[in-house]
């Protein structure tokens, strides 16, 4: 343990899910083709990384997750 001069990254994941069905039309054919299905959404991980270059704490100091409204989900400290 002790003091060590960092750098805090913040990282943003989005990830955008989305799903599409294809509809034949027997008939005729005409409206054949891919539709978009509804309902899917996006989701959107921040995480927080804290780094130091001194070689005693292996360079990665603390990660810490929140969520959208900036609340804590996990933190996980990763020193030596």
């Amino acid at each position: 343990m002790g003091t060590f001069d960092c750098v805090r990254v913040r990282q943003e994941m989005t990830t955008n899910t989305s799903g599409s069905i294809y509809f034949i039309d027997t008939i005729s054919g005409a409206n054949s083709g891919w539709y978009p299905i509804p309902g899917f959404s996006s989701e959107t991980d921040i995480i927080y990384h804290w780094f130091s270059n001194d070689q005693n704490t292996n360079f990665s100091l603390v990660e810490l997750g929140v969520d959208a409204t900036g609340n804590q989900k996990r933190v996980s400290c990763i020193f030596r």
